[in-house]
């Protein structure tokens, strides 16, 4: 099964200029109740008043824990690369997999640190579900059918289709 979440901070992207934050200021992807998660008044990193506050983060839990996903992959913006958390087991092979795409689709893999707050740490290190971030160079919507292009074939591998 395949859910798809198409907008999870929709008062961020409809935003001029947009923005990381909903329209309380909270940055939701630090919003998530991780064992490390702290409330910070840092510029765009607020976090909330307490984990777990926004309606755009328990919309996100409540579809995780409806459907159990053993696969997340969360489409960000806009530092142009590819990162992962998750398990470790034969995370060997998942680097070299994140290599080769990274080659095709132009991005770089990068291992960011894992903040508080966040749907990697959240989903991907406490809960074990392999969360692939994907950072467009931007979010700007006319995009999309180019960024899908570039895209698409790790989608099919992350779905083992063939084209």
């Amino acid at each position: 099964m395949i859910v798809i979440a198409p907008l999870v901070n929709p008062d961020g992207f409809l935003s001029r200029p947009q923005k990381r934050t909903n329209s309380g200021g909270v940055d939701v992807n630090r919003n998530f109740p991780t064992k490390d998660w702290k409330r910070s008044r840092k510029d765009r990193h607020y976090s909330g008043p307490h984990a777990n506050s926004e309606s755009e983060t328990k919309f996100q839990i409540a579809l995780m824990n409806r459907f159990k996903p053993s696969h997340i992959i969360s489409i960000h913006s806009p530092l142009g690369c590819n990162d992962y958390d998750g398990p470790s087991s034969d995370l060997d092979s998942l680097v070299i997999w994140l290599k080769k795409v990274s080659r095709e689709n132009g991005l770089p893999f990068r291992r960011y640190q894992v903040f508080p707050g966040s749907l990697g740490n959240y989903a991907g290190m406490e809960r074990g579900i392999h969360t692939l971030t994907l950072e467009l160079p931007s979010s700007e919507a006319l995009k999309g059918p180019e960024y899908f292009d570039q895209f698409k074939r790790m989608f099919l591998d992350i779905l083992d289709l063939t084209p």
